[in-house]
């Protein structure tokens, strides 16, 4: 049991990354994981869950890598699991498959944060540089993670804007 005031005990690691899936659907232009892609897949349940195990001993968990980690089937369980586990939790998207629906349950999840890979702030830019993506669907599924939060009075997860120099 804590004391009001207390802080949390320290963890031997601070990050754990963890990849959920190689696999995206989008092709862009700077991307070195596209010729891994065709032989690379998703995480299973079953190493995940290895993994898992070790969740106590990390400050925060970071389910982003080379893949886009909302094509990942256990995403949720992935980051329940993490918060279950008192880790601070949260990856970077491109966003394409984050639905009003996802965002309901990852802010019911209190998902800490969560980074938005933007590389231009026009939708014919944008589009060139992510190849498949839509800058329509993304503003709209960052807006609407901002009005579940607002809805909800509540300030996670923080949201934050990525890109890539070129």
């Amino acid at each position: 049991m804590r004391w009001p005031g207390s802080k949390k005990p320290k963890r031997p690691y601070k990050l754990f990354q963890i990849e959920p899936t190689l696999q995206c659907g989008l092709s862009c232009v700077m991307c070195p994981w596209s010729e891994m892609r065709a032989t690379a897949g998703t995480m299973t349940w079953d190493t995940f869950t290895r993994i898992a195990g070790y969740l106590p001993q990390a400050e925060s968990v970071d389910f982003t890598g080379g893949g886009e980690p909302t094509l990942s089937a256990h995403l949720v369980e992935m980051v329940r699991m993490a918060k279950e586990a008192g880790c601070e939790a949260g990856f970077s998207t491109n966003a394409a498959r984050l639905t009003p629906e996802l965002s309901e349950t990852l802010v019911s999840l209190s998902l800490d944060w969560i980074s938005f890979s933007v590389d231009a702030a026009t939708a014919s830019l944008y589009e060139r540089i992510r190849q498949g993506a839509n800058f329509d669907t993304l503003i709209s599924n960052i807006r609407a993670l901002q009005s579940i939060k607002e809805k909800r009075n509540i300030h996670t997860p923080r949201m934050m804007m990525v890109f890539v120099m070129m």
